[in-house]
């Protein structure tokens, strides 16, 4: 998409109105069958050929016919249709339609507080950690309340904190004696940059490739404020959602945040080929850093990109499974949060080989089968956390005439394997 073409708008809240489900979707085969009839008769039928497609979806329950839904929808944007239907399949569907959820154990913490009216946003909270988490999870947990700690008592192994390959630009720097308390490694966006990129940011959208085109507003910006901004998000806009996510769910911000970040660096130079691309160098710098958040937003960005041309297909998808391997690797000794999140994005990679696709498919049942089991912590490990909180909030007295309250015995404990 050219830098003067207007990006399509991308939905602020939930969808609703006339569903555009093709008829026949109950008994898909039947239906594909009819409508392979009509087509021999019409084959650029600008209803018949986009409704096939989420049929063939509907019987295979993969994301080829989803991507040969958006290739039809590329090369025909005015098929109004078929718009409306690639948005509707690929709506509450991770990266196809909106951010991937988080699953740190500081997350659903963050959000037991927020859910709770008693918990101000100016609340001092203080959480200990078992063992280290991304650190993106801090940006989300201190968006929530500003005043809040969390430690980390270690790095598990395989040690997250090394990346897979060495980055040109580090976002993050580990300090403190264990090297467990993450810091941005960059000075924080120009106030400009910060602001366009809280504008154009979105948890959701129709479709990948409408992702990536919403993008092209941040095509403009300096690489190092779209990095930057990774590190030091903005607040939501000042609007009915952004007050949803500011108290309810903040770290889906920071994530849509990140990820509209890497879009941005999608569209950085988009003149040049493909394989030997600044784009391309900076997001895969990201992909293979240490693991966080933002290895899957630069993942889901060069998927949209992927989606909008062919021609990085092939490597896009190698790049994906590649990240994807090393991190069930890890996830074979402790827990990877970003496993499912890659999973789903080498799942939206419908032209790898059958190999690949199987093996992520298998991953993500084992990952999500994992995070859906009752923590089993260890009882000493957890005696610990407690009495060093506990110590902690008796050391701790509020000075005189300090209005605000403070909440230190909020567990946090990582999950055994």
């Amino acid at each position: 998409m050219g830098g003067g073409d207007r990006p399509r708008p991308l939905r602020r809240g939930p969808v609703r109105g006339r569903r555009r489900t093709p008829p026949g979707l109950h008994r898909p085969a039947e239906g594909l069958a009819r409508l392979d009839r009509g087509l021999a008769l019409a084959p650029d039928h600008p209803k018949a050929l986009p409704a096939s497609f989420a049929l063939r979806h509907a019987v295979d329950g993969g994301t080829g016919s989803l991507l040969d839904l958006s290739d039809h929808l590329r090369s025909h944007p005015e098929h109004g249709y078929a718009a409306a239907l690639l948005a509707e399949l690929c709506e509450d569907r991770p990266w196809l339609g909106h951010v991937h959820p988080a699953s740190e154990a500081s997350v659903n913490v963050l959000h037991q507080m927020l859910a709770n009216p008693e918990t101000a946003r100016d609340h001092e909270i203080e959480l200990l950690s078992s063992a280290l988490e991304a650190p993106s999870t801090r940006l989300a947990v201190r968006m929530g309340f500003p005043n809040s700690k969390i430690d980390y008592q270690s790095a598990a192994e395989p040690d997250p904190r090394v990346p897979q390959y060495r980055p040109d630009t580090p976002l993050w720097r580990f300090e403190g004696p264990e090297g467990l308390d993450a810091r941005p490694a960059l000075d924080p966006p120009s106030a400009e940059a910060a602001e366009l990129v809280r504008d154009v940011a979105e948890p959701a959208w129709p479709a990948p490739v409408a992702a990536y085109d919403h993008a092209v507003r941040l095509s403009g910006l300096d690489p190092e404020d779209l990095l930057a901004v990774c590190v030091h998000p903005p607040l939501p806009r000042e609007d009915e959602q952004g007050a949803y996510l500011l108290g309810r769910q903040p770290e889906m911000w920071v994530r849509a945040v990140q990820t509209f970040a890497c879009l941005g660096l999608a569209h950085h130079r988009a003149d040049e080929p493909w394989e030997d691309s600044r784009r391309r160098a900076l997001l895969l710098d990201l992909l293979f850093g240490a693991e966080d958040w933002t290895n899957e937003a630069a993942g889901f960005a060069l998927l949209a990109t992927a989606w909008a041309d062919p021609e990085a297909r092939e490597d896009v998808g190698a790049r994906l499974v590649e990240r994807m391997m090393a991190v069930g690797k890890a996830w074979r000794e402790r827990d990877a949060t970003s496993l499912a999140p890659l999973c789903r994005l080498v799942l939206a990679c419908p032209w790898l080989d059958e190999t690949f696709l199987d093996l992520a498919e298998m991953m993500l049942k084992a990952a999500v089968e994992f995070d859906a089991r009752t923590p089993q912590d260890d009882e000493e490990r957890r005696t610990g956390i407690t009495a060093e909180l506990e110590a902690r909030a008796s050391r701790v007295a509020a000075p005189q005439g300090d209005p605000k309250p403070r909440s230190f015995l909020k567990r946090l404990f990582g999950r055994a394997r």
